[in-house]
């Protein structure tokens, strides 16, 4: 008899790994994972894995060098219960078919130093938790060579927990419905490497991450839908933007290069701009610029390391009159109150949180708006030094 070579693969990959319960045919291709099985990379086999069952894929020969094996069936959980099911990703590997579409799996593993990439065809993963464990455990979501930006939309669904050296690229064509977090007190690094919006969860929700870095030329948005987001990082780097909005809270020492620019804004008029929990640094001397737009007050020292290049209060016309407070003291080589366009003056208040006189240092050149009607106003409550 003549035997597909598809319906053969499927066969030896059964006999191999002792698959239990398995049904196979040359359109559908199915295993059903019934028992704790092996799957080595380079197949196209579909997978259905049954409740508390785990499926560990292998690469293939050279994937521990770097090589990424491709795997490019799909993989559901129990067809009568959601979130049951577990992968494990233990060699290098690049995986093409969707995870969960149909019925979401358990939990997602990548061991330590292993790396797996989303490609294109990969539109959805669904799974209760993916885990990174550890060093060098690394998540491309899209292709390296594109550089993590995708040419289709990918939805994730899952939370995301990030072990000490773990690390995630994420660039333009991904959505995370769920929550990053680091484990047991430590976490990974982000890589913001494309355009990336975080309305649908938090970052650092149990335990920080190690850090937050958003490249040049790309765009971070948090608290787009109004909503009480938050990144909890020890560090975050803005080469790029990061657009944060009312609501929107970040707890890190922040960094921002020549070229970060980092937009805290009002959604309304009069509300509190997105706030900052730590200090806010130049990477060198006198880089990045900082944007106020609505009412919002300083939570750590800024330029203590190294100043900012500029400090812009009330710079776009949609939220205008706002006061901002430096609370600490301030290190940027121009601050300016205000902007062109608006009739109503900008307020730049300073005071110490308690009241209790504390010396401010304030470091730069103080600007007007620009407009001799509206040229900004300096309020000063506690002892000052300009």
């Amino acid at each position: 008899h003549i035997v597909d070579k598809k319906i053969l693969a499927a066969a030896v990959t059964v006999a191999m790994f002792g698959v239990v319960g398995v049904g196979i045919s040359s359109q559908a291709l199915a295993v059903d994972i019934s028992a704790n099985a092996n799957a080595v990379g380079d197949n196209e086999l579909t997978y259905g894995i049954r409740n508390n069952k785990t499926l560990t894929i292998i690469g293939s020969a050279g994937s521990e060098t770097g090589y990424l094996s491709s795997f490019n069936g799909t993989i559901d959980g129990n067809n009568t219960e959601d979130h049951t099911g577990n992968i494990v990703i233990a060699g290098n590997l690049t995986m093409a078919g969707n995870i969960g579409a149909s019925n979401a799996t358990g939990n997602f593993t990548v061991n330590d130093g292993i790396t797996v990439a989303f490609q294109d065809s990969l539109t959805i993963l669904n799974t209760n938790n993916i885990t990174l464990s550890g060093v060098n455990s690394t998540i491309n979501f899209g292709n390296a060579t594109a550089g993590y930006n995708r040419e289709t939309a990918l939805t994730v669904t899952s939370n995301i927990t990030m072990g000490a050296g773990s690390i995630i690229n994420v660039g333009n064509g991904t959505t995370i419905i769920g929550n990053i977090s680091g484990i047991d007190g430590t976490g990974g690094t982000i890589n913001i490497v494309g355009n990336f919006t975080m309305s649908n969860g938090d970052i650092g929700l149990t335990y920080d991450v190690e850090q937050v870095n958003v490249s040049a030329n790309n765009t971070l948005q948090i608290g787009t839908d109004s909503a009480s987001h938050f990144i909890k990082a020890t560090r975050m780097n803005i080469n790029g933007t990061v657009d944060a909005y009312t609501g929107a809270n970040i707890t890190s020492s922040v960094t921002i290069g020549a070229d970060g620019t980092l937009n805290l804004t009002s959604l309304g008029g009069g509300a509190l701009a997105a706030g900052v929990n730590g200090t806010i640094d130049g990477d060198g001397y006198a880089t990045g610029t900082l944007n106020i737009n609505g009412t919002w007050e300083t939570r750590g020292v800024i330029g203590a390391t190294n100043g900012l290049a500029a400090i812009n209060i009330d710079s776009d016309s949609i939220s205008t009159g706002q006061t901002t407070k430096f609370a600490h003291s301030v290190n940027a080589t121009t601050i300016k109150l205000g902007n062109s366009n608006s009739n109503i003056n900008a307020t730049l208040q300073v005071l110490t949180g308690n009241g209790a006189g504390e010396n401010i240092v304030i470091t730069g050149n103080l600007v007007s708006s620009g407009n001799s009607s509206a040229a900004g106003v300096l309020d000063i409550n506690s002892d000052a030094n300009f």
